[in-house]
């Protein structure tokens, strides 16, 4: 009887041991910590989509569009509602202000036809300063939302940018601007750069 319980303890051992890794070895711990990483990969895929739910709409598919005016959407996430705020609000307008400079700046190529390549590039180089400035006025918030996630909030916002009120701003800042006034012929370099840009306008 005892040899039989003897034999059948070992042949569980055996079972045991031929099944995985030995308990303590090296190979059992790296199992152990691979296993804990698929569930926090799986954790973390969940709340991604969770997250995705709670994205507004007009955030992605639904975000208006016009010719008339630039539309950025904000995300900004904190265990503080403020810092959210402001994250969000920071990330849309300096998005207006990179979408407006990259527009005057193609604008600017087309009507800088009669100044020389070095006098272009001194140009195209002040309307990139200004705009990365992002002093950007004259946007105004759309719509806002506030979720709460995980102990942290998470606070979207959609601004609009008339362009017009856009292009004030930045044609005001490039008049005054050293560089350009140094270039011979700048008065007419902006005259043609507004023109081009009103055309947006009246499309």
């Amino acid at each position: 009887m005892k040899k039989s319980i003897i034999i059948s303890a070992g042949v569980s051992l055996l079972l045991l041991t031929s099944c995985g890794p030995r308990l303590g070895s090296p190979e059992a711990k790296l199992k152990i910590i691979n296993e804990q990483k698929e569930i926090k990969k799986e954790k973390l895929t969940e709340t991604q989509e969770a997250n995705l739910d709670k994205r507004p709409k007009w955030c992605d598919d639904e975000m208006p569009s016009s010719d008339y005016a630039i539309y950025a959407c904000g995300f900004g996430e904190s265990s503080n509602l403020n810092i959210a705020t402001t994250k969000a609000n920071l990330f849309a307008k300096n998005y207006l202000a990179e979408t407006q400079g990259t527009e005057i700046s193609a604008k600017a190529e087309v009507s800088l036809n009669d100044l020389s390549e070095n006098d272009k590039e001194v140009f195209i180089q002040s309307i990139k300063n200004v705009t990365a400035a992002k002093q950007i006025s004259g946007f105004k918030k759309i719509k806002s939302q506030v979720n709460s996630v995980n102990g942290k909030y998470q606070y979207y916002v959609l601004f609009e940018l008339p362009i017009g009120e856009a292009n004030a701003v930045i044609m005001k800042k490039l008049k005054n601007n050293k560089a350009i006034k140094a270039i011979e012929g700048h008065e007419k370099a902006m005259a043609d750069l507004e023109a081009e840009i009103e055309k947006r306008k009246k499309k």
